[in-house]
């Protein structure tokens, strides 16, 4: 006997289905902001040798979450009138009930150009700190992960090279207590040779404690901080680097390449990130539809 579908069972089912999604996805009432505390950034742009002075200085942390390369770019010239290198650079920080973290801007990079093949490699460090107080009623939780994640492209030329250097660290201090690395570094190194790369660097999952951050009679901050470093050599071609947040201008219109969108959609970050739990009250509702449910089919 064919079973016949059920309309009404179907679209309950939806909305229970929607419901649930809420349950999940609900953040706290009781949630609470961090305050931003202090925190500083700078760059290095550094040519290689034998030739050229790398230069250096402060970025200005921005208070936006969509920072621009305030270091936009940086030149240097290490055999005129051809051998130079480009650096752009920027940081920004923001918070709300379910962040507090630095954003890096797209874009940001180095590139370096040696027809004459008299440089080294070329890096720009970029070297950041961040801490927010953890104060008023509530808490910035109930669950807190420490983040990071960051696009990167590269084009190099034939011969050359690029080379990623990145560490992250999360610190805490509850309760006037120094807690240092809440949750595991992020450390990477990796090298590229020539050819074209589109991919991403993400600090995996790793067990966080505390799980969330309230206000005590003593001090209460969390704090990331670390590098990001890029180095690129050029030989028989113009080599480049970039963070290529939602557009790339090594790779105009990847972002639209079903393989990589993913990866243009990731806002260069570090920080930490609230996991939201079930509220109290759409768990609630959910119980409520289920009762519902069961009524009408008794």
């Amino acid at each position: 006997m064919t079973k016949m579908h059920n309309p009404r069972r179907s679209g309950f089912r939806r909305l229970l289905a929607a419901a649930a999604v809420v349950a999940l996805w609900s953040v706290p009432t009781f949630a609470l902001t961090p305050t931003f505390s202090s925190g500083s950034a700078s760059y290095i742009h550094d040519p290689g040798g034998p030739l050229g002075a790398s230069t250096s200085g402060a970025l200005p942390l921005q208070n936006t979450g969509s920072p621009s390369n305030t270091l936009n770019p940086d030149t240097i010239t290490f055999q005129s009138p051809s051998g130079k290198t480009n650096a752009k650079a920027g940081i920004g920080r923001t918070q709300s009930s379910t962040v507090a973290k630095v954003v890096f801007p797209s874009g940001m990079g180095v590139d370096q150009t040696d027809p004459n093949h008299v440089e080294n490699g070329s890096a720009l460090r970029v070297d950041f700190s961040s801490t927010w107080n953890i104060t008023g009623a509530g808490s910035f939780g109930p669950s807190v992960s420490g983040v990071f994640s960051v696009p990167f492209a590269a084009s190099i030329g034939a011969g050359g090279s690029a080379q990623v250097d990145i560490e992250v660290h999360w610190d805490a201090i509850v309760n006037g207590v120094n807690m240092p690395d809440v949750r595991s570094p992020y450390v990477v190194s990796n090298p590229y040779g020539p050819g074209s790369v589109i991919t991403a660097f993400t600090a995996p999952a790793s067990p966080f404690s505390p799980s969330s951050f309230t206000d005590h009679a003593s001090t209460d901050q969390i704090k990331v901080y670390g590098f990001v470093q890029i180095r690129v050599n050029n030989d028989d071609a113009p080599s480049a680097t970039e963070f290529p947040y939602q557009t790339s201008q090594l790779f105009p219109g990847a972002e639209q390449d079903p393989a990589f969108k993913d990866i243009f959609a990731i806002e260069p970050h570090a920080g930490f990130e609230v996991t939201p739990e079930p509220s109290a009250a759409a768990l609630l509702a959910v119980g409520g539809l289920l009762a519902l449910r069961r009524r009408r089919l008794n």
